[in-house]
């Protein structure tokens, strides 16, 4: 018999449906009659009075910017509380659409060739700026995610994100704080490892740490910013040491551990990610204040999309313009024998993408040529032992550029082929719009130095310079925009 249960705010009844899934607390359930909604039962011993009052106070007052329009879920937010004869029991909240995956889906080469091919690396920028808008949202409210994993984000095929499991997170209700009792050690800073979650009052700059993890791992083919080629005689520590101790494989002066051989190169990242990054993991390890928030990853996102170029043998490869015509994908699919990162639109619609190249895992000379020119592209912005790290910059706000909308949902389940038009193509028509622009702009700079030339050749004619006029500006408001 189907289980009817009340809802506390409105006193309506709902219909449990079908199971949808189980976790560490509880089950998931389809709710009849209202496929927008989803129920999280809690096992029996969870369903406490504090979790009860926890829930509450996440109703009154939700993200601010919780739903990117009507058709779209970003945070899964509490919409009501759940009672079976008056004894609390669980909570309502919108179902996320359907065809999402878990972000590891996306940021895993593997996953990814086999679920969503065309997933390009111009998808993973974006993925990466939807999540970093959606924490700076959530911590907007006051609130704490806690345990930030990929476990509990969901990515849809057009780098559309959602953030489930909402219910963990840390709330404050008045002088009352409702903790985040759960973590997992590989997204936990270091000054929080080995502690007990329950007894900790978590703070902005303790997320930070995750987003950025994240953010590694969307840009970096899924491997994570401490796992690297541990270089000691003994047993390898737990990556929880290994994030404690600031054991960052990238730092060039490191001789514990090195990136792992199948990693791509850090130099491979835009020179604004790779100062990010640096900040997150190697000047935060001591000062945690130092830590990108998610508003800078945003700026620094949004540059890197703006540098991307295309490469000009696989239109499915996007790289930083500044490696210039050096594109790092090409030389991985060497490096693994012909099994392509982002395979080509001719394999997918082939349906051969996934086949294992007859060629053996093996580098040839320009792909070994390609990856020492990546490592000696840019170098990590070291931080000199005797002088103190520079303060942080401040965090800029994203209102002063145009805002970065997510891509918008299609009703293929494939994602976009064609890349966002501010995307640059190809070197060879930069190099055509430079010569253009050349061509032009030298018969106009003659032409307005004329009227100099003749004025300092013959005089001015009354032999008095002309007054100069002072400069006007529009008044602004607060926030930098014109009131005209």
């Amino acid at each position: 018999m189907p289980k009817i249960l009340k809802r506390y705010r409105l006193s309506a009844e709902i219909t449990l449906g079908e199971s949808l899934g189980k976790g560490g607390e509880g089950e998931i359930f389809a709710v009849v009659g209202q496929p927008e909604l989803a129920a999280k039962i809690y096992y029996p011993r969870l369903a406490r009075r504090e979790r009860a009052e926890k829930l509450l106070a996440m109703m009154d007052a939700p993200p601010a910017d919780a739903t990117w329009g009507n058709n779209w879920i970003a945070i899964a937010w509490v919409q009501d509380i759940l009672l079976d004869d008056k004894q609390f029991v669980g909570f309502l909240m919108p179902r996320v659409a359907q065809g999402v995956l878990p972000i590891f889906d996306f940021y895993n080469p593997s996953s990814r060739r086999e679920h969503c091919p065309l997933f390009d690396y111009s998808y993973l920028i974006r993925t990466a700026l939807n999540l970093s808008r959606i924490v700076r949202s959530i911590h907007a409210k006051g609130y704490i995610i806690g345990d930030l994993n990929g476990a509990n984000i969901l990515v849809s095929e057009t780098a559309l994100v959602s953030f489930v499991d909402t219910d963990s997170f840390q709330v404050q209700s008045g002088e009352r704080i409702f903790r985040c009792p759960v973590g997992r050690a590989e997204f936990t800073p270091p000054e929080l490892q080995g502690s007990k979650f329950s007894q900790e009052n978590r703070e902005p700059i303790h997320d930070y740490f995750g987003l950025g993890v994240l953010i590694f791992q969307l840009l970096m083919e899924g491997i994570h910013p401490f796992t690297g080629r541990y270089l000691g005689e003994d047993e390898v520590p737990p990556i929880g040491d290994r994030i404690k101790a600031g054991n960052f494989p990238y730092l060039p002066d490191s001789t514990l551990y090195k990136p792992l051989p199948s990693a791509p190169p850090f130099s491979m990242l835009d020179p604004e990610l790779q100062s990010l990054f640096w900040r997150c993991f190697v000047e935060g390890h001591a000062h945690p204040e130092r830590r990108p928030t998610p508003a800078e990853w945003q700026d620094g996102l949004y540059l890197a999309e703006q540098n991307l170029t295309q490469c000009d043998r696989n239109p499915q490869h996007y790289y930083c313009f500044q490696l210039e015509d050096h594109c790092p994908w090409c030389a991985r699919a060497e490096l693994f024998g012909g099994r392509d990162p982002f395979p080509p639109p001719s394999l997918v619609e082939a349906g051969t993408h996934l086949e294992t190249p007859k060629a053996k895992p093996s580098m040839s000379r320009s792909a070994i040529a390609s990856r020492r020119t990546l490592k000696r592209k840019t170098s990590p912005p070291a931080v000199p032992k005797s002088t103190p790290p520079p303060p942080p910059k401040p965090a800029s706000s994203s209102s002063h550029r145009p805002a970065v909308a997510p891509a918008s949902p299609r009703r293929s389940r494939r994602p976009l082929t064609v890349p966002p038009s501010n995307i640059r193509r190809t070197h060879s028509s930069r190099r055509s719009w430079g010569l253009l622009g050349a061509i032009i702009g030298v018969p106009l700079l003659l032409l307005a130095l004329l009227p100099i030339l003749i004025r300092w050749q013959f005089g001015d004619a009354n032999n008095n310079p002309e007054p100069v006029e002072e400069q006007m500006t529009l008044p602004m408001n607060d926030e930098g925009v014109s009131d005209q």
